[in-house]
Formats: C-alpha cells, sequence, structure tokens
C-alpha cells in the first residue's frame, strides 16, 4: 500500500487532526514537520527503539522540566538560499542561525549530562553540530541583543563610523550657530530645525526667504512656513551621505561574508536541524503520553489486546476522566469481531479508537492505552466508515460504499487492519446480510484483524455459528435509556430503537404498535441478550470479588504458615545456643571439681578445704539443673510449634455435601478451611479467620460437624511482632511528592512481599498522570512483581495499580 493511500485512508480516522494535535507540543518547526510527517510503515525494531527513547524524555517531563530548545525559529528557507555563491542573508536570519546553533549546543550539554534518563540519547550528539567558530563569528560581526553590525566587525567599518560621528557633530554645531544667529534676527520659526530626507533644514518665515541662500526642501501647507537647507551645510551634507553610503555597502560586504561562513557549515547545519527535529519530535511525542496516560504496548503480538484505550481526540477534548475507556480483544482463532448496538451508542468512536491506537503505535507514537495492551504487525488500514455518496462521479450511498469495499477485497496484504461501520446498509436488508456474509467469510479465510459494525440482526447469530468470528456490543442502560459507551464482549447487542425513541419523546401508544410488529421471537431474543448481558456482568463482579477475598485468604495462610517456619528456625537456633551452654557449663564444672580434688589433697583435706569444695560442687549442680529446666522448657515450645503447623486430625465422622449444616467445618478445593454462617440456595456463607465469604457448595472438598467444645470459628493469632508488621492490602499515594511517593512504595512493596502478600493495590489517582506513571516505572524493576495492571472499574480504574507478586518456592 502506497504512502498516500495510507494517508488517503487514515483520513477518515482523523489521522492528521490527532497529529497536529501532537505537533502543537514541538517547540522548533522541525519537530512539528517531523511530526506532521509520521505514518504507520515503520519497522518493529524502529518502533521500539522510539518508544524507548520516548519513555527517556517522559522521565524529564515527570521531574517538572523540559528539553532547552525553545526559541528557535525556522531557518530553511535562508539555509537553501546560501547555497547559491554570492547570496547574502539579513541580519535577522544570521541571528536566527546563531540562536539555532546556541540552542543546539544548550542541549547537547543537557544530554551530557543527564544520564539517569537521557543517556539512550547521547548517540545523536554525534550528528548535533553547534559549531562554535561560526558562533564566534556571528557574535563579533553582530550585537545580538540590539541587531545591529558592530563598529568592530571591520576596520573600514570603524573608520567610516567614526568619520560620520565626526562629521555630524561638525554639522549640528555649524548648525546650532546658524540657528541661533536666524532666530535672534527673527528669520525662522521658533522650532530651530528639522531633518528632511537625511539633511538639516530650517523653517524660515517665508517673508524672509530671500535672505537665508540654501536649498529649499519644501515648505508648509499655509505656505507660511519655508524648509531651507543653509548653504554653508549643502558641502557637509553631501559628504555625509556619501559616508553612510559607504557605511551601508561595507555592511553589505560584512553580510556576505557571514554568509559565506554559513555556506561552508551548510551541510552540518542540516545534519543538526534533521537531528533537532527528532529529539523535538521524542519531547512532542512524550507529551501527548504524558498528558494521556499512556502506556508503551507490546508491538508485534499474535493478538490485538486494548486495554483501557482511549480516543485521542476525545481523550484530549474531555480529559481521561470523562473519556469512557474500550477493552477490546482479538486472537489468531478469532481476527474477526462483529460490533452490533444502538445509534448514538459509540460503535463509530470504537472503530476510530482501535484504528487510531494501531496506526499511532506504527508511527512511532505511544497511544492512549493502559498496560499489558498489544498490537500485531499491520502493514496495511482500511476504513470504510462514513457515506461516500457523490453527484460528480454518479454515485449513491450504497455505490460508494460497495466501491470502498471492492478495495478491501482486491487488496492482498497480508496483515490488514479491515474496520468498517454499517456493512451493506443503505439496501435491501436481505440481501445486504448476505453480501455482508460473504465478506466475513473472506476476513475469516484471509485471516484480516477485521471489525465490522451493523444492525443487521442476522449477521449475530451468523457470528456466533461461524469459527473464526465473535460476537460484542455496545452496552445500553435500560432504566436511563442511554448508552454507556463500554464494550461488552461475546455478548450481541440490540439496537433500543424504540427505546431510543421512547427517550426522544415519540408516544406510547406509537412504540405499543411498533412492538407488536416486532414478532414474538425479536422480542424473545431482544431480551434474552439482555438477560444474558446483565447476568455476565453479575458475575463478573462476583468474580472479582472473590478473587480478592481468595487471595487475602491465602496470604494470610501463607504469613502465618512463614511466621510459624521462622519460630522453629529461632527455636532451633536457641537449642543450639543451650546445647553449646550446656557443653561449657559441663566442662567448667569437670575443671572445677579437678582443681577442688586437687586443693583437698595439697590441704591434707582440711575442714575447710572440704567446705569450699562441697559450694562449689553445689554450685555447679545448680547450673546442670538450671541447664536441664532450659533443654526441657525449648522441646516443649518446638512440640507446640509443630503442632499448630500440622492440621489437627478429625474429631468427628465427614459428612456428605448435602447433608451441610451452620456451624460445620467445611475444607474448600484451595485447602482454606471455614466455619458454615448461613446458606442461600446453592451458595453458602463461612468465616475463615477474620473474612467472611460466600461460596458455590461444588468449591467444597470436605465437610466436618463441629467437635463438642471447639469454638465456633477459626481463629488465627498472631504474635504482637507480627501484628506490628501486618501490611495493608492498599496504599494511597494520592497527594504526596514525587520523592516521597515512589520511597514510600518502594518500602511497602518490600514490606508486602516479607508479608507473603500475593497482590497489593497502589492508589495514586488519575490526575495528570505522573504518579501512575511512577508507579508502574518502580514495579517494573522490582524483582519480586510478576506482573502489574490497572484497575478494573470497580476497583478504581485508572487511579489504581494492581501488583501481582511472584510465588515464593
Amino acid at each position: 500500500m502506497k504512502l498516500k493511500e495510507i494517508s488517503d485512508t487514515l483520513r477518515a480516522l482523523d489521522f492528521d487532526t490527532v497529529l497536529r494535535s501532537i505537533a502543537d507540543n514541538a517547540a522548533t518547526p522541525f519537530g512539528e514537520d517531523r511530526i506532521l510527517g509520521l505514518r504507520p510503515t515503520m519497522e518493529l525494531e524502529e518502533v521500539e527503539q522510539e518508544f524507548g527513547l520516548i519513555e527517556n524524555v517522559m522521565g524529564v517531563l515527570e521531574r517538572g522540566e523540559a528539553l532547552p530548545i525553545a526559541g528557535i525559529r525556522e531557518i530553511r528557507p535562508a539555509l537553501k538560499r546560501t547555497r547559491k555563491q554570492g547570496s547574502r542573508l539579513e541580519i535577522h536570519e544570521l541571528l536566527d542561525i546563531y540562536q539555532l546553533l546556541n540552542g543546539i549546543e544548550s542541549l547537547s550539554e543537557y544530554i551530557k549530562e543527564d544520564d539517569e534518563h537521557l543517556f539512550p540519547l547521547q548517540h545523536l550528539l554525534e550528528t548535533l553540530h553547534p559549531l562554535p567558530p561560526l558562533q564566534r563569528i556571528i557574535t563579533q560581526a553582530i550585537d545580538i541583543r540590539d541587531g545591529i553590525i558592530k563598529d568592530s566587525a571591520s576596520p573600514q567599518l570603524n573608520n567610516l563610523r567614526k568619520s560620520i560621528r565626526s562629521l555630524e557633530q561638525k554639522s549640528r554645531k555649524q548648525l546650532e550657530n546658524l540657528v541661533s544667529s536666524y532666530m535672534g534676527k527673527g528669520w525662522i520659526q521658533e522650532t530651530g530645525y528639522t531633518i528632511s530626507d537625511g539633511r538639516f533644514v530650517v523653517p524660515v518665515k517665508s517673508n524672509h526667504r530671500g535672505k537665508i541662500q540654501g536649498i529649499m526642501h519644501g515648505s508648509s501647507a499655509s505656505g507660511g512656513t519655508l524648509y531651507i537647507e543653509p548653504a554653508v551645510l549643502v558641502d557637509l551634507a553631501n559628504q555625509l551621505r556619501q559616508a553612510h553610503e559607504a557605511e551601508s555597502a561595507e555592511i553589505q560586504r560584512i553580510l556576505e561574508d557571514l554568509t559565506q561562513k554559513v555556506r561552508e557549515n551548510h551541510y552540518d547545519i542540516f545534519v543538526s536541524i534533521d537531528t533537532l527535529g527528532f529529539i523535538d519530535s521524542l519531547q512532542a511525542r512524550a507529551e501527548f503520553a504524558y498528558r494521556c496516560g499512556a502506556i508503551r504496548p507490546a508491538m508485534g503480538g499474535a493478538v490485538l489486546n486494548l486495554v483501557e484505550a482511549r480516543h485521542p481526540l476525545l481523550l484530549l477534548r474531555k480529559g481521561l476522566d470523562a473519556t469512557i475507556p474500550l477493552n477490546l480483544q482479538l486472537s489468531s482463532e478469532a481476527q474477526t469481531l462483529v460490533i452490533t448496538g444502538p445509534n448514538a451508542g459509540g460503535k463509530t468512536v470504537a472503530l476510530k479508537t482501535v484504528g487510531l491506537i494501531t496506526s499511532l503505535a506504527w508511527s512511532g507514537i505511544i497511544p492512549p492505552c493502559g498496560y499489558d495492551s498489544v498490537i500485531p504487525k499491520l502493514e496495511t488500514w482500511h476504513v470504510v466508515i462514513g457515506d461516500d455518496q457523490s453527484l460528480e462521479s454518479d454515485l449513491s450511498s450504497f455505490s460508494g460504499h460497495l466501491t470502498r469495499l471492492e478495495k478491501v477485497l482486491s487488496d492482498n496484504s497480508s496483515a490488514k487492519l479491515v474496520l468498517i461501520d454499517e456493512i451493506a446498509s443503505g439496501t435491501d436488508p436481505v440481501e445486504g446480510a448476505a453480501l455482508a456474509a460473504a465478506i466475513l467469510e473472506e476476513a475469516v479465510a484471509k485471516k484480516w484483524w477485521a471489525i465490522i459494525t451493523t444492525h443487521i440482526g442476522s449477521l449475530k447469530v451468523f457470528a456466533h455459528k461461524t469459527e473464526g468470528i465473535r460476537n460484542g456490543s455496545m452496552e445500553f442502560n435500560r432504566e436511563r435509556l442511554e448508552p454507556t459507551y463500554r464494550f461488552v464482549p461475546d455478548l450481541p447487542g440490540s439496537s433500543y430503537a424504540l427505546e431510543i425513541a421512547q427517550r426522544v419523546g415519540i408516544k406510547t401508544e406509537l412504540l405499543e404498535n411498533a412492538r407488536g410488529h416486532l414478532g414474538t421471537d425479536k422480542l424473545k431474543m431482544e431480551t434474552l441478550i439482555e438477560e444474558l448481558s446483565t447476568k455476565l456482568r453479575e458475575a463478573e463482579r462476583e468474580k472479582r470479588w472473590l478473587s480478592i477475598k481468595q487471595s487475602e485468604t491465602q496470604a494470610l495462610e501463607k504469613r502465618l504458615l512463614e511466621r510459624i517456619d521462622k519460630l522453629e528456625a529461632e527455636l532451633a537456633k536457641s537449642k543450639k545456643t543451650a546445647a553449646e551452654e550446656a557443653e561449657r557449663i559441663l566442662n567448667e564444672a569437670n575443671r572445677t571439681i579437678e582443681l577442688v580434688v586437687k586443693e583437698i589433697r595439697e590441704k591434707q583435706a582440711s575442714g575447710e578445704a572440704i567446705q569450699m569444695a562441697r559450694t562449689a560442687m553445689q554450685k555447679e549442680r545448680e547450673n546442670v539443673k538450671q541447664l536441664q529446666e532450659n533443654a526441657i522448657e525449648i522441646e516443649q515450645r518446638q512440640k507446640k510449634v509443630r503442632k499448630s503447623k500440622t492440621p489437627p486430625p478429625p474429631k468427628s465422622e465427614e459428612k456428605s455435601v448435602e447433608d451441610i449444616a451452620v456451624g460445620d467445618q467445611v475444607v474448600l478445593e484451595s485447602g482454606v478451611s471455614g466455619e458454615v454462617l448461613a446458606f442461600q440456595g446453592k451458595r453458602l456463607q463461612i468465616t475463615a479467620g477474620s473474612l467472611k465469604m460466600w461460596i458455590k457448595v461444588s468449591d467444597i472438598a470436605k465437610v466436618k460437624t463441629k467437635a463438642a467444645g471447639s469454638g465456633s470459628r477459626v481463629q488465627v493469632h498472631l504474635s504482637d511482632k507480627a501484628e506490628k508488621e501486618n501490611v495493608p492490602l492498599e496504599l494511597d499515594l494520592r497527594g504526596k511528592r514525587y520523592e516521597e511517593a515512589q520511597n514510600q512504595l518502594e518500602q511497602y512493596l518490600d514490606d508486602a512481599v516479607y508479608a507473603g502478600m500475593p497482590f497489593v493495590q497502589i492508589v495514586h489517582g488519575k490526575g495528570t498522570g505522573a504518579l501512575r506513571s511512577m508507579v508502574f516505572q518502580v514495579v517494573k524493576k522490582h524483582r519480586d512483581v510478576a506482573e502489574h495492571r490497572l484497575g478494573e472499574p470497580s476497583e478504581g480504574g485508572d487511579g489504581v495499580t494492581v501488583v501481582n507478586f511472584r510465588k515464593s518456592d
């Protein structure tokens, strides 16, 4: 597919409008042009490299800084003129070139100094040429503050300007003498003198015209005043004019010399402009990603998975919180999706969102989507959206639609995205459905990535029965009679034409009559779809709740076992220490006894010696006795720990699931134990520790009757130390400064891993996305984090990041 064809196709997605919004962030015209020229034609390696560089620049933006490239003007037209020998740049153009080179120098130094974020950009410094000698030549000749050529630009100019100042001073002094004389005689007006066309003239009263010799340069409107240049000043004025002309010629020569210096560096300047434009485009793209809270997607995967994707233009206009996200997935097993739902329910926006997210990504722009998004390799985009009716081409809407479909069918690209809005509409519904079904079969056979919207009811059934095609719909709130703009996978949707008609005020009698024309089967199908949709939403909510409760229980169980293991290790260490101490005491006792025996012998068993021996031996007996008591106590503590780690033997016979009663003990398939609190159909409520949860009867592995005298609940007791180390399931970072939040998050993750938590939630809010980006960067680097994602809508959506830890061996 040619570049022009891609551009024409993407125009239906408002692709260029999005590029224009991103280009507005550029600081230079070079970066702006670079962005406006982007197209989804990059190779995977190039995209990955530019994504990495964009993330590096985002690190600069997150700390409140920006690359120092502001204030650089467009100089390419002037630079192109220098290719012609003898050309001459104007002063302001030379100053613009100086500003460019000075900006390149500042940017180069900034990149060199920022190893933390910009080290990957340092290879670009090889093509950024500040050209200090050319900067110096320009500033030696031109005063950059006043924008004029300096006297010191050349010796000739310096001499000419000295001569001009001398002539002006001489002319002014002589003029002042003449004016003083003329005014004393009353020949001239009191205004003294003025300048006309660069020459000094005096306002002579018309009745004294013949008294002052000179050249008349004009008169007042009334004729009462004549402006005469006195003859004695004419020669000086001629000399001054010649000096100014010589000065102007010398300035032109100096500008030609400066232009020649620019011409000699012409290539390096253009190379620098190209690199500067690329770096500026990186910053503009980083600013876009930062404002949109965008997370880098995985590129080139085997699925199309969009997580929390948002339409870029809606996001920039309405903000992150007010833009409904799109969660959509296509796999290699089912690459075609049929979306149904109400008018104005968001089907077309969903199509455009998919088209823009994918095309922006393959253009080197991180699109507004969330973590875990995956975009497959795409070569072409086909977008059939809107009315192609053309009076000039004698095409009806349907004919124009068919013409665009023919282009889709004739393109044999192996990896293409096809987006068709209201397929085969505008003709007989039965024939349109047949044509649409054939195109869907073609999409499956050729393995297109295809998303198609329709109001044709039979296509819902066709998609359900055909392998390789999925149904999907846009949600509609029947209570409020308005769309929610949320995509629902795997369920077809209704057009809700009658509900929408009710919303806009169509009378009830007419709508009831319309329902009668629908037929029983149609009403049953629509009702069934609505019921399935409601049950699916309820099941998803219950699944998320049970997942959270199960994770909390597993975390508590894991933590308790780890504390028991730690206690066993401490007791084993105490036992070893006690054994070493016993050995020391026994050795000491043996030495004491030997000394006593020796002393008795030496003193020939005197009464005093014997008494001393008895005292010493009694002391050793007490030490040994204390040692024995300590050993017994340690052994008893070890037995208690082992007992607490080993599940107690059953105190009653197991009973069948059908015979469960309130108060019975149950063991789930997951290994969690608890007591039955209440029943509700085939679901029952149990308590496990401090937790209460509803479970299905089918989840129970064993049932045990409550033992007599046993406690009514499973209780988990932690030591004081364990209580102090208790880690909450959630960390709230909202309102904290960037560095404070980062330090607190790093400590919290370490504590959660130590406590054995399987997952945690980080609340960072939505805002500008700075805290969210920081959270993602920290958790990505943490060695114990297995995966992380943005929260579901029920968990806090984009304002929450859910972190899952690796399972310990």
